[in-house]
């Protein structure tokens, strides 16, 4: 079994590009487990040696002859397959594969490397917000050259949340997006779900976010204003006056109604 993932993972004549065209494989991903877990770190870790990254720096040297130039490009082309078909499969294992996270943390953090570093974070997105703490943690401890990369992971993985099924992590992801200066458009009805929090300090928090992001998606200001409207009887004055305030400021109107 452990034999065939390798196997697949190192193909590079394989007619198959990604793991749902190889149900045998997915059979034996199934039956390894979290036994899987150590080959897919080994692949990670042997994809990008020393010789591997001299190479890398020699396609910059325009004196380097065109044979070795395409040599080298066909092996970058088979490291790079081979590092999204252990994608693919740490994406297959889920939770099975969670114990994996610090290794993984692991490979982004160390220096020297570029692909294997992109590949261990997006399979850090995999598990989703489990993942998030270690994420966070790389995009400090990372090399800075990797660390716009591990924050596009981060953006991934709370859009994804948005949708989740559990309120907790639909909660995290939405304060989280909240504070980006461009977050997708999925924040407005996540915002205006937390309006319906029986916390005040959550309400107050995504009205003030709505204050900040309304502008930015015009069309969705009216789905937004029951939820908004109904904050100006709350309980609380200062909710009130925000929700007042938000009212006016972007004129709000009930769906279908011009402001």
């Amino acid at each position: 079994m452990e034999k065939m993932v390798v196997e697949w993972i190192e193909d590079t004549h394989s007619t198959y590009s990604t793991l749902a065209d190889r149900k045998e494989l997915q059979g034996a991903l199934k039956t390894l487990g979290s036994n899987a877990v150590p080959t897919l770190i080994a692949i990670l870790d042997h994809s990008e040696t020393a010789v591997h990254r001299a190479k890398m720096k020699g396609l910059e040297n325009s004196r380097l002859p065109q044979s070795l130039r395409d040599n080298f490009s066909e092996e970058f082309r088979v490291t790079h397959n081979r590092l999204n078909r252990v994608v693919q499969a740490f994406k297959f294992l889920g939770n099975d594969a969670l114990h994996a996270i610090p290794e993984l943390e692991r490979i982004v953090c160390e220096p020297n490397r570029s692909k294997t570093s992109s590949a261990a974070a997006r399979a850090l997105e995999c598990f989703g917000i489990a993942a998030m703490p270690a994420l966070v943690r790389c995009r400090t401890n990372a090399p800075v050259e990797y660390q716009s990369s591990i924050q596009a992971s981060i953006y991934r993985v709370y859009r994804s949340e948005l949708n989740s099924s559990k309120p907790e992590a639909r909660t995290a992801a939405t304060l989280e997006l909240a504070r980006s200066p461009e977050p997708p458009s999925e924040i407005i009805p996540a915002l205006v779900e937390l309006l319906e929090s029986p916390q005040l300090e959550m309400r107050r928090r995504a009205l003030d976010a709505l204050s900040q992001h309304l502008p930015n998606f015009g069309p969705l200001a009216g789905a937004a204003y029951p939820a908004v409207e109904k904050q100006t009887t709350s309980d609380d004055p200062e909710i009130r006056r925000v929700a007042a305030e938000l009212l006016a400021k972007y004129k709000l109107a009930p769906p279908g109604m011009k402001p």
